[in-house]
């Protein structure tokens, strides 16, 4: 932003450090912390009009580092996650009523125990979650690429806590997904070395 006269202008930068606001006022920017965060506090798109239908917004809708989004629709509500790498926690969360206005819920994967990274190699470790909610079940299923290949975990609150991993040893590859059909039978996909 740009002072002009006595304004004073309030602006946001969110990224893996903190939240810090800056005031900008005529002779300087004073910072000052206001809060520690691993996810964005506010995001950029315009408030929705009251009463009516959104009819622009500015993309993306989840600015940042937020790659291979995966969404889900639950009621009224989705659901949104993506790829974290070998970032912990790992796979941000996010929830939105209207597909463009996100608020982050926090992390599916928040434990040691259900995200070795031990091993894990710059850009390896998480790759390509996808989400799905079931019968009251939330199902998160993704690759650690490099710790344990294919696994998924569930919850009841999308916002946590989330079980330890189930891991899946005979499907190979990477990106699985779930498909719940409506005679019951649940189907798992996948690119590359796939179950037998």
């Amino acid at each position: 932003g740009v002072a002009t006269g006595n304004a004073t202008i309030r602006a946001t930068l969110d990224d893996v450090v903190g939240s810090l606001a800056f005031s900008v006022v005529p002779g300087g920017i004073e910072p000052e912390l206001t809060s520690v965060s691993l996810l964005p506090a506010a995001l950029t798109a315009p408030p929705a009009p009251e009463g009516g239908r959104i009819t622009s917004y500015r993309n993306p809708v989840v600015p940042g580092f937020h790659p291979d989004p995966s969404v889900v629709r639950v009621g009224e509500d989705f659901y949104l996650v993506n790829s974290s790498f070998e970032l912990f926690p790992g796979v941000p969360l996010f929830t939105s009523r209207d597909l463009v206005h996100w608020k982050p819920l926090g992390h599916v994967l928040t434990r040691e125990s259900q995200l070795p990274l031990q091993k894990a190699r710059p850009s390896g470790g998480i790759y390509a979650p996808t989400i799905r909610h079931h019968d009251g079940t939330f199902y998160m299923i993704t690759t650690n690429v490099d710790g344990g290949g294919n696994f998924y975990v569930t919850a009841k609150d999308p916002a946590g806590p989330w079980s330890e991993p189930v891991w899946l040893p005979d499907f190979g590859g990477i990106d699985p997904s779930l498909f719940f059909d409506d005679d019951g039978t649940v189907y798992l996909t996948g690119q590359g070395s796939g179950a037998p």
